[in-house]
This record gives structure tokens, C-alpha cells and sequence, in this order.
């Protein structure tokens, strides 16, 4: 999943993405939707702006010639007041949550797909802020939960009525 692009006398790929220590992105999954950190022992995270942390298989060689413009996926959007998950890694690591998860009927999975924003109780949510989303044991996707509500925050490209 690593997209790659020729160089183009750019600095080396190296020197743009840092290999980070995964004590922040690993902690936050940790403590927001309790996920053993064990699970996370053969990824390497990367940060190349203040914005976004990258996760990738541990052990990746990128060739000096290259210049990346994006490292393996994805995983924490920290440009914010709160780290929010991104959506890929909300699919792809989802089923490691073990808190702060919202189990989704079809009607409301539908309402979810859909960006809507609707009522939820809060018996499976551990504190307001950042949830992830399941339905038939599928991973939907990152929602918000304040107030009684939840919405979802599941790219509008992936709406269910632009599909």
C-alpha cells in the first residue's frame, strides 16, 4: 500500500518521513479503545508533518531513489485538539477495539454509511469523544459521540447516497 513516486532531485525519502516512536499512536489506541499494545509489535510509525502519523509493516526498506509521497497507511490525524483515527485504520484495526466501540443495527449502520447524525445511548461508550463503528461484526468506519448523538465522520466520498 506504500504509493510511490519517481525522484525528482528531492531530499532523500528517509530525511521526509521520521520513524517515530509508537508510544503516542500505540497509547492513544491503547487508552481510547483498548487495544493490547502487543498487537501493534510489527508496525513502524512515521510522521512527516505535524499533522499525520503513518503506520507501516516493521522492517520497511525504502531505496534511496525514491521519493515518497506517502508511507504504508494512514493511522492518526493529530493536527487537532484530540487525535482522531483515520478511516482506513478505523476498517483495518477497528476489530482490535475493545472499548468505545458502538455496535450498529442495520438502521443505524445505514444512518452511519449515510452521514447522518442521530441519537445513540451511551451503554457501550466509555467517555464522549472518538468511537469506531461495527455492524454484523464488520468495521464501519470513525464516529463522533457527544451529547447523546452520534456522527459519522466516514468520508463524504464514501457516503451511502453518493454510492
Amino acid at each position: 500500500m506504500t504509493a510511490i513516486t519517481p525522484s525528482h532531485g528531492r531530499a532523500d525519502a528517509r530525511e521526509r518521513f521520521d520513524e517515530i516512536d509508537p508510544a503516542v499512536p500505540v497509547g492513544y489506541w491503547v487508552e481510547r479503545f483498548g487495544a493490547d499494545p502487543q498487537d501493534f509489535n510489527d508496525y513502524s510509525f512515521f510522521q512527516r508533518n505535524p499533522r499525520l502519523i503513518w503506520i507501516a509493516r516493521r522492517g520497511l526498506e525504502i531505496p534511496a531513489c525514491l521519493d515518497l509521497e506517502a508511507i504504508g497507511m494512514g493511522f492518526l490525524r493529530t493536527g487537532m485538539p484530540y487525535p482522531k483515527p483515520t478511516s482506513h485504520a478505523a476498517i483495518i484495526f477497528g476489530g482490535l477495539a475493545r472499548k468505545n466501540v458502538v455496535h450498529l443495527d442495520d438502521e443505524d449502520a445505514r444512518r452511519f454509511l449515510s452521514r447522518e447524525r442521530f441519537p445513540y445511548p451511551e451503554d457501550e461508550i466509555d467517555s464522549p469523544g472518538f468511537v469506531l463503528a461495527r455492524n454484523r461484526g464488520l468495521q464501519l468506519g470513525c464516529g463522533l459521540w457527544l451529547e447523546g448523538h452520534l456522527s459519522s465522520l466516514v468520508p463524504r466520498r464514501w457516503d451511502l447516497k453518493v454510492l
